[in-house]
């Protein structure tokens, strides 16, 4: 939990505006153009299924799956994270689960856009078994676990009947540093995608998106979103009554915030005796005590 503690002066039936700006801007070098993914920033629930607004800030990117015995049909990619997780989740049209499927994402996790993948580069799938978690060889992908890795990560798969949902999820950067990536924040990695479908594993369509696995410099890029570690601060508020104060927030208070995280300084003794807050309004009602005219008042606050 990111908390501020400060303190604001109000004068009584007089407010201040203090507007702020803040911008930023993150260039990455791009493996194959139109196919970078911006990563919303979210905690969605690994279970198979799409629902609410889970993955309502994720970024997206469409494609066309190619499925066993059919043509191609409509896919999309959603890719979130949080400072801890990335998240993956691949969306196909099939009206039911095929007898053998499998999602796998494929990593250039140096972003070096080489012709070819190097030693360690990271994979992970969600296969019939279950989810695995892969490096590169120098030759073949191999499970970390085979060599004294670890498995990182969750997956599950199902359908409705109208769609067949893959989620995954990976540490952004585990202790396995021999086998997997390590990543943070606003880096930019390589990838690409790849979803199996057929009957027996001998009978399978395969389709890669952007480009098949063997050449990073075909890849598509994730860029993962910088998570907010820093706590709001109030920059203006207004006495509206002689036992109230609206104050604004820099940013989305939660609503944890309680009376006890406000001291009102002004003449004599002010309890604050509830809050509440929607969205960057928080309105403080004291219990006790007053505001004249007169009183210049101090907030001092706590805010998460």
């Amino acid at each position: 939990m990111f908390k501020s503690s400060n303190k604001i002066v109000l004068s009584l039936f007089l407010s201040a505006i203090l507007v702020l700006g803040f911008s930023s801007l993150n260039e990455a070098f791009s493996h194959a153009s139109g196919k970078t993914i911006n990563s919303g920033v979210g905690t969605p629930t690994i279970d198979g299924s799409i629902t609410g607004s889970e993955w309502s800030t994720a970024g997206t990117l469409d494609f066309n799956a190619k499925v066993f015995g059919g043509g191609p049909t409509p896919a999309r990619i959603f890719v979130m994270n949080d400072a801890n997780n990335l998240y993956v989740a691949i969306r196909v049209d099939r009206t039911a689960l095929d007898g053998f499927n499998f999602a796998n994402v494929v990593f250039d996790s140096d972003h070096g856009a080489e012709s070819s993948r190097e030693i360690g580069d990271e994979s992970f799938e969600l296969f019939n078994t279950g989810f695995r978690d892969f490096y590169w060889t120098g030759t073949t992908s191999f499970l970390d676990t085979s060599d004294g890795g670890t498995n990182d990560g969750s997956g599950a798969r199902a359908n409705n009947g109208v769609v067949t949902v893959y989620e995954l999820s990976h540490p952004l950067d585990s202790t396995d540093d021999t086998h997997d990536f390590s990543l943070g924040v606003g880096n930019t990695v390589g990838v690409t995608f790849v979803v199996v479908f057929g009957t027996t594993l001998g009978t399978t369509t395969t389709t890669f998106f952007p480009a098949g696995a063997s050449n990073p410099s075909l890849y598509g890029d994730i860029v993962l979103s910088g998570v907010d570690t820093t706590a709001p601060t109030i920059t203006s508020g207004t006495t509206t009554s002689t036992t109230t104060i609206d104050l604004i927030a820099s940013e989305f208070v939660t609503s944890t915030a309680a009376p006890a995280d406000f001291t009102v300084n002004g003449i004599g003794v002010n309890t604050v005796g509830t809050v509440s807050t929607s969205g960057k309004d928080i309105t403080l009602t004291l219990s006790s005590g007053s505001m004249s005219d007169t009183d210049i008042i101090t907030v001092d606050y706590t805010l998460a």
